[in-house]
């Protein structure tokens, strides 16, 4: 009976493997296959001007439509936001490189000041949301977020928008709520679990405002700093806490000593993010006169920039006195 058992998982095993070498071979000549379609238009480009003048044109209409449609797929992956079960086919992150996304951009630098039909939007203002079907309220997409700066960066280095609008994060008709929405994503409790988009948001906005809008109040008082704090707090009770940075409940939840994880979990975040922010200077004192002074931040604000610099007070003393 033993070796029945042994003849069938030895049979398995060479079935698998049989497969695998099956797959690999398949792929390695769909490979091939396409390393010589490619060759093979490369010879006909070159040879454009040799051909009779109706194949010449032929080649032209083929050319103009290739470009238009891979332009179309790149704008498309930037702004395709809608996800049904498995359908989803926009961005990526666990599928798509950085270098990847930077190499379709510069190709086609324009999709960036294109706005999608569907919500007359650019894509840098929906990459971060999902649309669960039309019409469904926006929830946070994390497999595209970590593509911000990538996509900002590109439109200010081509100039596609205004300075003043930071790659298209900040645009003068998109007023009040809208607006204010953008600004938040890069510091809401979500961004906080991934440090890609909060250095994003550290980078492409002042650190005045930057900072200060992780104690910005919104309508009932809360903060992003707080509730963020609270979220972590309730997945370290539950000890399911996961997220792209911090891993498992299991490998951190002993990390922190302080009854306060969730904060502890938060502030970590924080202070790497800030402390990887190197070329940009480590000064808040504007920071810290904005939130002493403004009613809609809260004084978590203060009392954060006074424990990462007691010296403070002391510099503004000494700038009063050189005034």
């Amino acid at each position: 009976m033993e070796s029945i058992n042994n003849d069938d998982n030895d049979g398995g095993e060479q079935e698998a493997q049989a497969e695998q070498i099956a797959r690999s071979q398949h792929q390695r000549q769909r490979k091939q296959e396409r390393q010589r379609k490619f060759k093979k238009v490369n010879s006909i480009l070159k040879k454009h001007g040799k051909f009779p003048v109706q194949n010449r044109n032929s080649i032209d209409e083929l050319v103009d439509r290739f470009l238009e449609e891979v332009e179309d797929s790149v704008h498309d992956l930037l702004c395709n936001n809608h996800v049904d079960a498995d359908n989803y086919r926009g961005l990526d992150s666990d599928r798509d490189t950085e270098a990847e996304v930077e190499t379709a951009i510069r190709c086609f630098p324009d999709v960036l000041s294109r706005r999608d039909d569907r919500f007359d939007e650019y894509p840098i203002r929906i990459l971060h949301c999902l649309r669960l079907h039309t019409g469904a309220d926006r929830i946070c997409n994390l497999k595209a977020v970590s593509f911000i700066p990538i996509v900002a960066r590109l439109a200010v280095e081509f100039g596609l928008f205004e300075e003043k609008e930071r790659g298209g994060l900040l645009l003068e008709e998109d007023e009040g709520e809208d607006n204010r929405n953008t600004l938040q994503l890069l510091w809401d409790p979500n961004a906080l679990t991934h440090p890609t988009t909060f250095k994003a948001g550290m980078f492409f906005f002042p650190k005045k405002k930057g900072i200060n809008l992780l104690f910005q109040k919104d309508t009932i008082g809360r903060t992003p700093y707080k509730i963020a704090c609270a979220s972590y707090d309730q997945l370290f009770q539950k000890n399911t806490f996961h997220t792209p940075f911090y891993g498992s409940y299991a490998s951190y939840g002993v990390h922190y000593a302080s009854k306060n994880k969730g904060r502890d979990a938060v502030m970590e975040v924080i202070e790497s993010t800030l402390s990887n922010c190197s070329d940009k200077p480590d000064n808040f004192v504007d920071a810290f006169l904005s939130a002493a002074v403004d009613k809609g931040i809260s004084l978590d604000c203060v009392y954060f920039l006074l424990r990462r610099d007691p010296d403070m007070l002391h510099k503004l003393r000494l700038d009063s006195t050189l005034d």
